[in-house]
């Protein structure tokens, strides 16, 4: 009786013992996860999710943090303050366009957009034309239409010259990633604003782990490739994903610029080269892959202006070419001198002289398009 009374105990043991060993390992496990979850949630420095410039509006994706609410429409990307109502006597011009626009690595006094006005004053007279910039850094048709729409349109423009930068249609790519559109395919919001993590999001260990799966995935870098910014010559190699890209950033265009006539004033899109396609790119290495790490295998001569400029008569948008004004300047810069002056070495950007030199291209393109803005540029004076 006794023998049996102590193996029904043995048996009642083992049989916790099991179950015990479970929720102590279990115990154990979430105390090593717990840990985990502290050391990545500290001291893993998590990268964007693209490679986008950091994002800081619901609507705009990025916006100048110089710029409070009162002053919206009332100052330009470059602080120049303005009246939100244009006088009956005043001729105003907006510039639209990304950093070349905007003038990274300048002063606000030397960007193309003030170099205009400096050339309408002194040409036609002060007082006859307000010329605004609302260029901003990596902003591209996607956004520059919502900044017409809610920002520029109530300042009653009379010309909106849009620059497009060569690759401005990946950068739309980018951000329709990131957007909301309506019924009509009009983009209502680009989210810069990362959007609050949900259920497993949550928790640093979850992202630190699918980080990783992504990294593996995509051969060492987490973004999917079609999403990397440093793939922008992606166009040499795959033509027709950049042709898709290109018809889609001209839907845009084509839109804005119905959108801008039907408000009673023109568009004027002007098309550049960047140091990318120049032909001498010595010196221009760390720019150069700024832009793209392939700049070695890209051709100097490419088929860009000529797509631009095909949709630009495809969809009756007003286009400037700057590009054979561009191999001109190249090819007629001195030795001594090189490329420095057209474009900065270190960015890539323009320089003071090449704003000031965009400018009088702009002016002397305008001036003769009196068939397009009669109203706008008539015979320009000498100032008295």
């Amino acid at each position: 009786m006794k023998q049996a009374n102590e193996n029904k105990e043995k048996s009642r043991q083992s049989g916790k013992t099991p179950a015990l060993k479970y929720l102590v390992f279990a115990l154990y496990f979430a105390m090593l996860l717990l840990a985990m979850e502290m050391l990545v949630r500290f001291y893993w420095n998590e990268p964007p999710s693209n490679t986008l410039v950091g994002g800081n509006h619901p609507i705009y994706h990025h916006w100048p943090s110089y710029m409070p609410d009162e002053l919206v429409g009332r100052m330009d990307m470059r602080r120049k303050k303005h009246a939100l109502e244009k006088a009956p006597e005043i001729r105003r011009i907006v510039f639209l366009g990304d950093s070349y626009t905007f003038g990274l690595g300048v002063s606000e006094n030397e960007t193309i957009a003030s170099f205009l006005q400096k050339q309408l004053d002194s040409r036609c007279g002060r007082g006859k034309f307000e010329v605004l910039n609302y260029g901003m850094v990596s902003y591209s048709p996607i956004i520059e239409e919502m900044i017409y729409r809610d920002i520029v349109s109530r300042l009653s423009p009379d010309l909106i010259i849009l620059q497009l930068d060569p690759f401005d249609p990946q950068e739309d790519h980018l951000y329709t990633e990131l957007a909301t559109f309506d019924s009509n395919g009009t983009a209502l919001a680009v989210n810069g604003i990362p959007p609050e993590h949900k259920c497993l999001e949550r928790l640093a260990l979850f992202r630190f782990f699918r980080f990783a799966a992504r990294v593996i995935r995509y051969g060492g870098n987490h973004i999917r490739p079609d999403l990397r910014m440093n793939l922008r010559s992606d166009f040499f190699y795959n033509p027709q994903k950049y042709h898709n890209w290109l018809d889609f950033s001209f839907s845009i265009l084509s839109r804005l610029n119905r959108r801008v006539k039907a408000d009673g004033a023109e568009m004027l899109l002007i098309t550049y080269p960047n140091p990318l396609f120049l032909k001498n790119r010595e010196g221009y290495e760390q720019a150069i892959k700024f832009i793209s790490n392939d700049f070695i295998q890209v051709r100097h001569e490419t088929e860009l202006p000529d797509m631009i400029m095909q949709r630009c008569r495809e969809n009756g948008i007003e286009c400037l070419n700057l590009w054979p004004d561009f191999r001109r300047e190249e090819k007629q810069a001195s030795p001594d001198r090189g490329n420095e002056l057209i474009f900065n070495q270190t960015d890539g950007h323009y320089t003071v002289w090449t704003n000031k030199w965009v400018a009088g291209l702009v002016f002397d393109a305008l001036r003769q398009k009196t068939d397009m803005i009669p109203v706008i540029l008539p015979n320009p004076q000498l100032a008295p």
